[in-house]
């Protein structure tokens, strides 16, 4: 339930964002100052934001499942360092 509950908030706070906006990925932003764990929770939101229908098999060519995402994002948000850059990618 709580990894439903994360990828939930993760696809609500993405999808607030203007539709001509330009999504600002890994592969577009500066992913040199990126942290791999950052560049993968960031890839992985805008696959998800593209595609909700797919996100387990999305999950899994991440080689993560659900649990593991909620993991990946908790350490994200645990540490200020990777937080900052999350914030900054997505």
């Amino acid at each position: 339930m709580r990894v439903l509950a994360s990828v939930t908030l993760l696809l609500l706070l993405g999808c607030s964002q203007p539709v001509n906006e330009t999504v600002t990925t890994p592969s577009t932003a500066s992913s040199a100052a990126l942290d791999a764990r950052v560049m993968k929770a960031v890839d992985l939101r805008a696959a998800l934001r593209a595609h909700p229908g797919q996100a387990d098999a999305l999950l899994a060519q991440s080689g993560l499942d659900r649990a593991a995402f909620d993991a990946l994002l908790y350490e994200i948000a645990e540490d200020p360092a990777l937080a900052a850059q999350f914030a900054a990618a997505k």
